[in-house]
């Protein structure tokens, strides 16, 4: 940790990201990953594994196959996962991290001291709209946009008391898991009526019985 001298988390500041922590880059190299795990190779992270919600599915992930130092590019609990190389801005944080997992591709993993910055808050700082209008501005390419490290390890972060970083991850959050919840009610709201409309169709075409034959004994 390089923050600034007689900084506390209760001083607000500008600072680079490289001052925050230890920002490592993604293992970058041909045929990196296999299908089968081979002599105990960790898990391969790559930017397509991340979903649009930010999830990632552990179990799923492919195998690495790394030739020099793996803890280099492991993830670690708490790590702030930055894809470089990507159609849209999406930082996530590394949680319940089950097994040995190794970043594959173009990736900066920030490693902060979580005394001093709210991992989650610096995810939600990068995907917020405002930041990444600057992030879009150091990127380069068209359709794919691509950030060097350099320049992440260089860009300005607005670091609040880390009691407001706690504050503004967790209305996040919340916000997040209302839009999760609002999705499920509107797929079971649609389910529902899906099959009201369908059953009251059915009705309609169901052959009616013969009201001059009940109560009738042949």
């Amino acid at each position: 940790m390089h923050l600034p001298r007689h900084t506390t988390p209760q001083e607000p500041l500008r600072t680079r990201l490289g001052e925050l922590g230890v920002v490592r880059g993604g293992y970058v190299a041909p045929g990196a990953t296999i299908d089968q795990e081979d002599a105990g190779n960790p898990r391969a992270l790559q930017a397509s594994d991340l979903a649009a919600d930010g999830s990632i599915a552990w179990d799923d992930l492919r195998f690495a196959r790394l030739t020099n130092g793996v803890e280099r590019y492991s993830i670690r609990e708490g790590d702030v996962l930055f894809p470089l190389r990507s159609a849209r801005i999406n930082a996530v944080v590394a949680t319940a991290v089950p097994f040995p997992v190794a970043a594959v591709g173009h990736w900066a993993l920030v490693s902060v001291d979580p005394k001093m910055v709210d991992p989650h808050y610096l995810a939600w700082y990068f995907n917020h709209p405002t930041t990444s209008l600057r992030l879009n501005a150091l990127s380069q390419g068209s359709n794919l946009k691509f950030i060097s490290l350099g320049a992440l390890r260089e860009f300005e972060i607005e670091l609040p008391p880390l009691r407001m970083q706690h504050q503004l991850a967790r209305v996040h959050a919340l916000h997040q898991r209302v839009a999760q919840l609002e999705k499920r009610l509107a797929y079971l709201r649609r389910q529902y009526i899906d099959t009201l409309t369908m059953n009251v169709l059915r009705r309609t075409f169901e052959p009616h019985a013969d009201p001059e034959s009940n109560g009738r004994n042949d």
